[in-house]
């Protein structure tokens, strides 16, 4: 529950939202279904794997420390604006398979992945961490395919991913000073 609602929190207005709405647009092959849902499954699971390895080297205290940073990671890309790469995205997107990869690559690079990554070794299950990751994911691709031309989806998230991002800043550090045992 905690990645889906991080999925959702953090990814809209981010690169990856940005590149697939823009392949979306250009009716790219990569955001179509059959290219874009490996993406969505390959990154949370790819995080998901990682922090099973992560669980069993570090201690509660670290765990929670390292969801913290996570949060604070992810509160300081949704504080700034962004902008998906452009240039590189353009060259490489033009076969279906550049697409794929550079899709998966920038949702990787995805804080909402760290956060995933966190989650799952802080509460010792990674696969239904990763599962609440793909709804999360699933659901704001599904927004981003058939949102509207018009611009007011970007102008509300501009308007609100700060917000967000500054009450996922209090939360992340509120989380490390209790690892620390300020609080």
């Amino acid at each position: 529950m905690i990645t889906l609602v991080g999925a959702l929190l953090t990814t809209p207005g981010g690169p990856w939202w940005q590149m697939l709405r823009q392949l979306t647009r250009t009716n790219h092959v990569a955001a179509r279904p059959a290219w874009l849902i490996p993406a969505i499954m390959a990154a949370p699971l790819f995080a998901a794997a990682a922090a099973g390895g992560i669980s069993t080297l570090l201690n509660t205290r670290a765990l929670l420390m390292f969801q913290g940073m996570a949060l604070i990671a992810a509160a300081f890309t949704m504080c700034r604006p962004t902008r998906a790469p452009w240039r590189i995205v353009d060259r490489a997107a033009r076969s279906s398979v550049g697409g794929f990869i550079v899709l998966t690559a920038l949702l990787i690079a995805d804080s909402a992945l760290f956060l995933v990554m966190a989650t799952a070794a802080r509460t010792s299950a990674p696969w239904p961490a990763a599962i609440g990751a793909i709804i999360g994911l699933g659901g704001v691709a599904m927004a981003a395919r058939e949102g509207d031309d018009s611009g007011q989806i970007q102008v509300w998230i501009a308007r609100l991913r700060p917000v967000a991002g500054i009450i996922l800043l209090v939360i992340g550090l509120i989380l490390v000073l209790m690892a620390m045992r300020l609080i």
